[in-house]
């Protein structure tokens, strides 16, 4: 790129990744990777929650049914007094 009075300009185009050439394609390969990942990390993240969730749910269903059955073994004991 030819500056003034003819001289060739030493200006590095970041836009198209340096002096070099591939530097931009490297550092945009490297971003790109980097979502990928917190993608699934985020997705991980998604499906462990659900899964804790579940887990609760069946924690308080088993904690319901042993209530359920020590109200009956009450009552049962009540009506063999």
């Amino acid at each position: 790129m030819p500056g003034a009075g003819g001289h060739q300009s030493n200006l590095i185009d970041v836009e198209e990744g340096g002096a070099g050439g591939d530097g931009g394609g490297a550092a945009s390969q490297s971003k790109t990777q980097m979502l990928l990942e917190e993608e699934y990390n985020v997705e991980q993240l998604q499906e462990r929650e659900r899964a804790i969730r579940q887990l609760e749910v069946i924690v308080f269903l088993k904690h319901e049914t042993l209530l359920f059955y020590a109200c009956i073994l009450s009552l049962l004991r009540i009506e063999n007094t």
